[in-house]
């Protein structure tokens, strides 16, 4: 649970976007919101490393990739 409120107030602030759409957006959405509960956590994990790690290099230039469809 700690490594996701480590996270957690930059995802509500809104500085995380996630698609519309995207075929696997409701299994990850899913995951997140049953975490912990859930017995599979890896794109939890995969996304709390990536905002950790954005949140260490913010003083750096961290750029922003715009992907097509979001």
């Amino acid at each position: 649970m700690t490594r996701l409120s480590t996270v957690s107030a930059h995802i509500e602030a809104g500085y995380v976007r996630f698609p519309k759409q995207a075929p696997w957006l409701n299994e990850f959405l899913l995951e997140i919101l049953q975490f912990p509960a859930t017995r599979h956590d890896d794109q939890v994990d995969s996304m709390t490393q990536l905002l950790g790690w954005v949140r260490e290099k913010r003083g750096a230039a961290v750029g922003v990739i715009k992907l097509k469809g979001w």
